[in-house]
């Protein structure tokens, strides 16, 4: 009886060992992997939008605080303010430049044929000193 018993003993540690030997070791990192994590903070680009030339004052202004808005709320860009001297006229690079200005929106708003208007909106890339995008579009009335 002693012997059964002695044996059963033994056969229940020989099994049980290599579950014992299998379980992870959570004290050891593995060799082979690494997690690594970064945030990288980088300068949002600052861009301006220009006042957009319009025949009705009152449309050129909505649309221009449109386009601010929209650009605002996008949480993408830096907002900056347009000197009165850059307001209106060609378009002069190395004066935005200056002001480190990397996008600037140029609009105008005209009187479409069949009623409404129409919105000429450019993106000019500052820094290279060209037009990086062109937007045409049809826009109803104001009071519509």
């Amino acid at each position: 009886m002693r012997d059964r018993v002695l044996l059963a003993a033994l056969t229940l540690v020989v099994t049980a060992w290599p579950l014992q030997v299998r379980a992870q070791d959570t004290t050891r990192i593995p060799t082979g992997v690494e997690l690594i994590g970064r945030y990288n903070v980088s300068k949002r680009p600052l861009v301006v939008v220009r006042p957009v030339a319009a025949t009705t004052p009152q449309a050129g202004q909505l649309v221009t605080d449109i386009l601010q808005r929209d650009l605002q709320y996008s949480d993408r860009f830096e907002m900056g303010a347009v000197p009165e001297r850059l307001a209106s006229g060609p378009i002069d690079y190395r004066a935005w430049n200056s002001l480190n200005v990397w996008y600037l929106v140029a609009a105008a708003l005209s009187p479409a044929a069949q009623g409404g208007f129409q919105l000429r909106a450019e993106l000019h890339d500052v820094v290279y000193g060209n037009v990086k995008a062109t937007v045409v579009q049809n826009l109803p009335a104001v009071d519509a």
